[in-house]
């Protein structure tokens, strides 16, 4: 076989679909890898395997979210990356919702974890770098239009935290205040009073607002909770069961 032949069957191995058992073991792979997300660098492993999987399949939505929420999942593990590996995750994450997006405008879960991958990349590059708000706003009304209660109340959450990293700029445009976030992460916690992360960031806003009993209250509840106490959510309520007692001891 001469050179010409030896690369076209390269670039014919690189560029062809996967059979149908390769796709599925790769597939099954970055599942696993995403199901001991505990570990950062299984998160990692899964984001790499989630990447590689959406490559070979462009009409795959379902895998470009997981790829986007596994990006945003890695940020909140692991918040001191650094910068320019934070950045560059984000985009992976806002890519992949794109994609999605430019196919289906209404799918809720490349809605979702578009306004939480922006948001990542924004804080990381500064908040008056360009905050997406409009397109931050859309993804939210349409998340609320097909399920409000998504990622367990997690389009307020998203506000509650924009409203505190955002403060000065909310509070003189749009009159939005730490107690309105207090608010929105009540109204997440109706949605599924399990999901630990919410209790937590309940807990700081409360702490920030200076109400430091009711800050306490909420971080002893996530301490409380058992690690399976939402089966869904496991690697997640572990993560803040932790933070919460990072928080009881400095508050």
């Amino acid at each position: 076989m001469n050179k010409s032949s030896v690369s076209w069957a390269l670039a014919a191995l690189l560029f062809a679909p996967f059979s149908g058992q390769a796709a599925e073991d790769l597939l099954a792979r970055a599942d696993a890898a995403w199901a001991g997300r505990d570990n950062k660098a299984q998160t990692l492993v899964a984001i790499q395997l989630y990447e590689q999987y959406a490559a070979r399949n462009p009409a795959d939505a379902a895998v470009r979210v997981k790829l986007a929420h596994a990006t945003c999942w890695a940020f909140e593990q692991d918040p001191e990356m650094g910068k320019d590996r934070v950045i560059e995750l984000m985009e992976k994450g806002i890519k992949a919702c794109n994609e999605v997006l430019a196919r289906d405008e209404d799918n809720p879960g490349a809605n979702y974890w578009l306004m939480w991958n922006m948001a990542g990349k924004t804080l990381m590059k500064g908040v008056f770098s360009g905050f997406a708000f409009k397109e931050a706003l859309v993804a939210t009304i349409m998340v609320s239009k097909s399920d409000v209660g998504y990622e367990y109340g997690g389009v307020y959450c998203y506000w509650a935290l924009v409203i505190n990293s955002l403060p000065s700029l909310l509070g003189r445009f749009f009159h939005f205040s730490n107690d309105d976030a207090i608010w929105l992460y009540q109204r997440a916690i109706k949605i599924e009073p399990r999901y630990l992360r919410n209790h937590f960031f309940l807990g700081a806003a409360n702490q920030l607002g200076g109400k430091k009993d009711q800050a306490r209250k909420e971080y002893r509840f996530c301490v409380s909770q058992p690690d399976d106490a939402l089966p869904g959510a496991v690697p997640e309520n572990r993560l803040y069961k932790r933070l919460a007692q990072e928080a009881i001891k400095n508050l």
